[in-house]
């Protein structure tokens, strides 16, 4: 038996994802010694995640890492973001950058395989810290543009059939949108786009995710009107996915295509 070169027509003449090796970055700084084990994109109830492997060999003896000490270097709650670097054949020297996966450190297992001790460090996107945050109460409307969060009357809209969304949108911490009418007499039904968009604006922590505007959420779920959905004391994602289940949508969380 020998080895031998195959020549063949590509079907396409460039590649979607140019062919590189994938590095990860933990808290902003390159890990060498970690390795993609594997990459999940999906969505409800799972979503996004990774596995990374601590590979002993990819260092140098003045490198290396004991096992003992990787939790002190990859601890619970860290950013890890995998990359995959090529050269754009721009001319620069520095490669380019396409984002496969940005999240946190979730969890952190010890194996003993045929070769020793094995450390794998599981990571998951966004979608670990909206588990945990919890819906509950109202932003209703108090006159003259203002609002008032109300937490002790409980997060249903339409309830019993009825709209209880103010007719316009208002403007809270910066970004615009729908919230409960203080008058149900004047209110109007919630779309399933408005309680989407209502609970990105009104619950998601600063900076971490960018959220679409509603005529971009509409755009995917229509005008579809909802039916009563109490999300009083459930996560964030949970309220997210009886809202997309009404309009008949799934949804998952997508790494900015950005260098760091």
């Amino acid at each position: 038996m020998s080895n031998c070169v195959d020549f063949y027509q590509a079907d396409a003449g460039t590649l979607a994802i140019p062919a590189a090796r994938a590095v990860v970055f933990v808290d902003g700084h390159l890990c060498t010694f970690l390795e993609v084990g594997e990459v999940v994109r999906a969505g409800y109830p799972e979503f996004g995640w990774a596995k990374l492997v601590y590979n002993t060999s990819a260092c140098d003896d003045s490198e290396a890492i004991g096992i003992e000490n990787i939790e002190q270097i990859v601890a619970m709650g860290r950013s890890v973001s995998i990359r995959q670097l090529y050269d754009s054949g721009i001319g620069e020297s520095r490669p380019e950058g396409l984002c496969i996966f940005d999240g946190w450190v979730e969890r952190i297992d010890t194996k003993i395989g045929p070769g020793g001790e094995i450390v794998e460090i599981i990571a998951r996107d966004i979608s670990a810290k909206l588990e945990r945050i919890t819906i509950y109460g109202r932003r209703v409307t108090a006159g003259d543009g203002a609002t008032l969060g109300l937490e002790g009357i409980e997060a249903i809209f339409n309830e019993d059939g009825a709209g209880n969304a103010a007719k316009d949108s208002i403007r809270h911490d910066g970004k615009d949108y729908t919230v409960f009418a203080a008058d149900e007499r004047t209110a109007k039904r919630w779309s399933c786009g408005e309680i989407v968009h209502y609970l990105l604006c009104e619950y998601l922590p600063y900076g971490q995710l960018q959220v679409p505007s509603l005529s971009q959420i509409e755009g995917v779920m229509g005008d579809t009107l909802a039916d009563e959905l109490d999300v009083e004391g459930v996560s964030m994602v949970k309220a997210l996915h009886r809202c997309c289940e009404q309009a008949g949508v799934g949804f998952k969380f997508v790494s900015r295509q950005s260098l760091q």
